[in-house]
């Protein structure tokens, strides 16, 4: 089975709550993924990130951007 964390900030982190939830195979039932279920802290955190990073990345040529995605 997949564990699927949060990724902010360039971290791959669990919820601040540790909460997750279960994506089912659809054929099986069985358990396919576990994900980490984001709550408001981790919305806020992410937001937060991505703030901080958005003069860099808006000062990024597109070629470079590219290359990065």
């Amino acid at each position: 089975m997949d564990q699927v964390s949060l990724l902010i900030n360039n971290e791959d982190i669990p919820a601040e709550s540790a909460a997750t939830f279960d994506r089912l195979d659809p054929l099986t039932g069985a358990t396919a993924t576990r994900a980490a279920a984001a709550g408001v802290a981790d919305a806020v955190a992410a937001a937060d990130a991505a703030a901080a990073a958005f003069p860099a990345w808006s000062a990024t040529p597109p070629g470079a951007r590219r290359t990065l995605l």
